[in-house]
């Protein structure tokens, strides 16, 4: 199991490093505008000095964003070049967004203190190279691969040797390909790898198995997820599709994470293995930690962190999922702004309707399946710092009259702020959606709450959860 780092302590870096994927995004934005503004034409008039010193000056701002380019990336090299561009970053970002930002890397700049200096230099002993001294989170890489003019599943490998941690770090929505891949919300049903795997299992002679194979013969055998996002974790390397007459199986998005992630467990042994994302990149981190724990043992328990996701499956997928937890090898928080209206999505427009509701609870079997539900534990964040945050974990529920309750009790705050989601677009409320949807809100909530986090772990919850314990973690049906 990981080690039991503070929920504080996680929840805030684990923050920080998702946003850090927008911000690299619009830094190598503006990195390319400087270069090609800084670009010197091959026939300019020997008099043209005032342009000349023009271009210098561009090539000079150009030059500022070379240190970005080149990895592994520390936390405190990107706060430094964006230090020294900061009146462009504010004037495309607002002041706000860049003083979040500047928070969010002293916090991770301090994250490689002295408190993790021991681990550090065992770590030092074993790699002499320069980057095995490196305290804190790192940035590895930027795997930005592009179709077409646009480039779509960006992702990054962190390795801290502080906490000896590996972070895979997916980006939110910027391009039109992840904006399809939001849209894409139609069922697909794949099989079930905890079936597969019991099914092998079973093909055993040895009596001393694994004691969770009988539960996981008790899985569905097909699961449900929304298609954008699996496609987009399940698509094809360099967006080849497989070819008839080849035998071999089409190396996957997740296939490449994985392989990564063992390579760098193989130079670093006895590091846990963590996921984030924000908004577009928190279901695909979800989605990711699921299949990763599935399908790939080896790479040990995998604890994720999931903010301002949409919901990535149905009721099969969550139980799927729960069968994870229970075995401890998947970790899953979920962070949530009260009134985020993404998180609320998607959703059936019949599942809207107040009849349907009622139907659904005497039609239990065709309809509660169908409908898309968060998994793991959740964690609402409220706007006032004086209200106290929820933690709770959702369940499978097969109680019909408590089924119909909960759906009914939570349409109408769907319907209203659903509705809020809807003409925020076109009218004064644009702001609002910003505000509890944004990544800096999110930032600055895990902020005003920290307190309410002191002495917890997400170890900790799960443990107390398991037990029976209801004290913190409640549950609820989701």
């Amino acid at each position: 199991m990981p080690s039991a780092t503070p929920l504080a302590d996680d929840l805030q870096e684990m923050s920080a490093l998702g946003s850090c994927m927008f911000l690299l995004n619009e830094l190598q934005g503006l990195a390319a505008e400087a270069a090609e503004a800084g670009a010197v034409p091959d026939n300019h008039e020997p008099d043209a000095e005032a342009q000349q010193a023009e271009n210098e000056a561009e090539s000079r701002k150009s030059s500022s964003f070379d240190p970005i380019l080149q990895y592994p990336l520390l936390p405190s090299t990107i706060q430094a070049v964006v230090e020294q561009n900061a009146d462009r970053l504010i004037e495309k970002q607002g002041e706000g967004r860049h003083q979040a930002h500047l928070q969010m890397f002293d916090l991770l700049t301090r994250s490689g203190g002295s408190s993790s200096s021991a681990s550090s230099r065992n770590n030092n002993d074993n790699n002499g190279d320069e980057e095995s001294q490196l305290q804190g989170p790192v940035f590895l890489d930027y795997n930005e691969e592009r179709g077409g003019d646009e480039s779509h599943l960006v992702y990054s490998m962190v390795l801290d040797h502080g906490k000896r941690r590996i972070t895979i770090v997916f980006r939110g929505s910027v391009t039109a390909e992840d904006w399809k891949a939001n849209f894409d919300a139609v069922h697909t049903t794949v099989d079930n790898p905890l079936r597969v795997e019991a099914s092998s299992s079973s093909t055993d002679d040895n009596n001393d198995g694994p004691k969770e194979d009988n539960n996981m013969c008790d899985q569905p055998a097909k699961i449900t997820l929304h298609r954008g996002f699996y496609d987009y974790i399940h698509k094809p390397v360099g967006g080849e599709k497989e070819s008839d007459d080849n035998d071999e199986p089409t190396k996957t998005k997740l296939d490449e994470i994985v392989e990564k992630t063992m390579a760098l467990l193989e130079e670093n042994p006895g590091y846990a293995v963590f996921t984030t994302g924000v908004s577009l990149g928190g279901a695909l981190t979800a989605v990711f930690a699921f299949f990763a724990a599935a399908c790939y043992p080896s790479l040990g328990p995998i604890t994720c962190y999931s903010f301002a996701s949409p919901k990535v499956g149905t009721l099969s997928f969550r139980h799927a999922l729960q069968q994870l937890e229970t075995d401890r090898r998947l970790q899953v928080m979920g962070i949530a702004n009260w009134a985020d209206p993404v998180v609320m999505l998607p959703r059936e427009p019949l599942c809207m309707i107040p009849c349907d509701a009622a139907l659904s609870t005497f039609f239990f079997g065709v309809r509660q399946g169908a409908i898309y539900r968060h998994v793991g534990m959740r964690l609402f964040l409220p706007a006032k710092a004086r209200s106290p945050s929820e933690i709770s974990h959702t369940k499978i529920e097969y109680n019909c009259c408590r089924v119909f309750m909960s759906d009914l009790g939570k349409l109408y705050g769907r319907l209203i702020i659903l509705l809020m989601h809807c003409i925020c677009f076109v009218g004064a409320l644009k702001e609002n959606y910003r505000a509890n949807h944004g990544y800096p809100e999110y930032w600055y909530r895990v902020q005003a709450h920290v307190q309410d986090f002191e002495g917890l772990t997400l170890r900790g919850l799960y443990d107390d959860f398991f037990e029976g314990d209801r004290t913190i973690v409640k549950t609820r049906f989701m």
